[in-house]
């Protein structure tokens, strides 16, 4: 990501332009944000990343203390929040396309990737066959095991990242 773009979440932002100049804490934002999304999400969770959310936006000025009182502390927008100028992309400075050189390098790191990705997911099966063949190795081929598929998990991120940037591309 390019540094000093700091682009707000959509949904965030529409949820703080409607407490307009009132003052409001991060509880009350992260109860409206829990009854826009999935009931499956956690309270613990969403806590955490509207928590997270406010740090960003106080820091790029979107956001403002406006008092803290004991463990509770108070937020107010900042005229940045409703001005869109600092919200704009500048889509006109960079671009989308990729040259066919950037693509032939994504087409040959995907490829390394999902060979990566292929060895890692037998090695992880080939644990999991050994631990049923030898119980009382279990617990030295769980870590090995755990290190296969942290490794496997790795890979499927990069796989999708390259994926979605030559998809943007077609």
């Amino acid at each position: 990501m390019p540094k000093g773009i700091y682009k707000p979440n959509a949904q965030l932002l529409e949820i703080l332009k409607q407490q307009e100049q009132s003052e409001f804490t991060v509880t009350d934002i992260r109860d409206v944000v829990v009854t826009c999304i999935d009931k499956k999400t956690d309270m613990s969770d969403a806590r955490r990343w509207v928590n997270g959310q406010f740090k960003t936006l106080v820091k790029h000025e979107f956001l403002s203390v406006a008092s803290k009182s004991g463990i509770r502390t108070t937020f107010k927008n900042t005229d940045k929040i409703f001005n869109d100028v600092g919200l704009v992309e500048s889509s006109h400075t960079e671009s989308k396309v990729l040259t066919k050189n950037q693509l032939k390098i994504l087409e040959l790191r995907l490829r390394e990737y999902k060979f990566e990705m292929l060895i890692s997911s037998a090695e992880i099966k080939e644990f999991e066959d050994l631990s049923k063949l030898w119980p009382d190795q279990r617990d030295h081929l769980q870590s090995k095991f755990n290190t296969s598929k942290e490794k496997n998990i790795e890979f499927l991120g990069r796989v999708s990242a390259i994926e979605s940037l030559i998809a943007d591309n077609i």
